[in-house]
């Protein structure tokens, strides 16, 4: 299959809040702990998951939901800042490829 970037839509945010707040989902090194349930839904109702300091995309294989990557504006002091960036792929796709693919 094809791997792409999408936005973030709406039946989307299940599928993040698995991958965000599921320890079964989240991998070994991703799990923060529980978050509260509706900090997606005010952020998609706030911009869709597209801001001008961050933001989230879906990885999709074909038409599946394979993961998703972010971005976050961190101030590093007044003068200056720098971008985190994170991806996480869905337990049912990690091992295939999926990363190395959209990233080759």
């Amino acid at each position: 299959m094809t791997i792409s970037l999408r936005p973030v839509e709406e039946d989307d945010l299940p599928f993040l809040r698995r991958l965000m707040s599921d320890p079964g989902s989240t991998g070994e090194f991703q799990w923060y702990g529980f978050q509260n349930r509706h900090h997606l839904r005010r952020r998609w109702e706030e911009h869709g998951m597209l801001g001008d300091d961050g933001g989230i995309l879906i990885i999709a294989d074909g038409d599946d939901r394979a993961g998703f990557v972010s971005w976050n504006k961190q101030v590093a002091n007044r003068a200056s800042h720098y971008w985190s960036m994170g991806l996480i792929v869905a337990p049912e796709f990690r091992g295939r490829g999926t990363a190395r693919r959209r990233s080759g």
